[in-house]
């Protein structure tokens, strides 16, 4: 197993196919995946699939968490209980 950080910036820019994940790492028998998406999203789960989500978003993304989403929420990003927004 590659135990190197990943750069994500780089990953990304490694493809630009849209809804595609592409595993960077796996660890604990999980895949760590990346990918890009494109306009809202309608926040859904896997109960046996999802287990971590890091989203980073472009200056005029919108940004939302899910209804599994534990702490303090900042107060530019609006949290759902896994509805569409709006």
């Amino acid at each position: 197993m590659d135990t190197r950080p990943v750069n994500v910036h780089e990953a990304l820019a490694s493809f630009d196919d849209v809804y595609s994940p592409r595993i960077v790492a796996r660890m604990n028998d999980y895949d760590v995946r990346i990918a890009h998406t494109l306009g809202e999203h309608v926040w859904h789960a896997h109960d046996d699939t999802d287990e971590f989500f890091l989203l980073m978003f472009e200056p005029s993304g919108t940004s939302s968490t899910g209804d599994r989403h534990d702490g303090e929420i900042p107060a530019h990003v609006d949290s759902t209980t896994g509805r569409a927004l709006g």
